[in-house]
Parts: C-alpha cells; sequence; structure tokens
C-alpha cells in the first residue's frame, strides 16, 4: 500500500498476492514503471481516495482475480495510464468509477482477453484513445 507523495514504484513484479497487487491512496505525484502485477486474487493496481497525478506506465497487469487497475473512490483526479499490457484480468482492464475526474488511458495501451471488457467509464472527463 503506498499513502505518501511522490512515490516511485520501479521495476517490481508483484505476484500472487492475496487481495489487491497493489494499492495507492492519499497519495500525489505516485509513479509505477515498468513493472507487472500478476495473478492477485483482487484488482491489479487499485487508485482509491484522495489520489492524484499518479502515472502507471508500461506495464503489465495480467491475470487478477478483478480489474487490472480500477480507480473509485472521493477526490481521485488527474491519474494517467500509458503505453500497459493489461491482459487476461477477471474483471475489466482498466475500470474508471464514478466520481473520478480527467482519468487519461493514453499511447499505445494493449488490452487482451479481460472477461468484462477492455474499459469501463463511469468517471467525468475521462479520455481513452
Amino acid at each position: 500500500t503506498v499513502t505518501g507523495d511522490n512515490a516511485l514504484i520501479k521495476n517490481v513484479w508483484i505476484n500472487g498476492v492475496t487481495g489487491d497487487g497493489l494499492s495507492i491512496s492519499s497519495s500525489t505525484r505516485t509513479q509505477v514503471e515498468n513493472s507487472a502485477v500478476e495473478n492477485s486474487t483482487g484488482t491489479g493496481i487499485k487508485i482509491g481516495a484522495t489520489t492524484t497525478k499518479v502515472k502507471v506506465s508500461q506495464c503489465i497487469l495480467s491475470g487478477n482475480g478483478a480489474d487490472g487497475a480500477y480507480l473509485a473512490g472521493a477526490s481521485i483526479s488527474d491519474n494517467i495510464f500509458e503505453n500497459n499490457l493489461v491482459f487476461n484480468n477477471t474483471g475489466y482492464g482498466i475500470d474508471v468509477g464514478t466520481g473520478v475526474t480527467r482519468t487519461g488511458v493514453r499511447l499505445n495501451h494493449t488490452f487482451s482477453g479481460n472477461t468484462l471488457g477492455p474499459t469501463r467509464d463511469l468517471g467525468t472527463g475521462t479520455f481513452i484513445e
């Protein structure tokens, strides 16, 4: 769980976690780069309340028991996903929840085999390329 500002998570492999693979909340400007989150029983990456300006780039999110990435909670805005490989998750590839604002899913994502579909957008001002 990340609950601080300006965190850098880089070149890690998170595999087989019970629950969410990586949970980020109450955080600003956290970066997740060149990492893999696989086979968690919950969501691969969960972005929770009071989280802004998180960037997830060049990551693999696969085989998770829920969504590859899920954004949900109050005061979530301006988060970006770039160049990720998101496949074989039980839920959506990337799921943007109600009340989440200005999420960007851009730059060459690959989605495949996510049971409920590549993306779901219930947020406001979401940009999915």
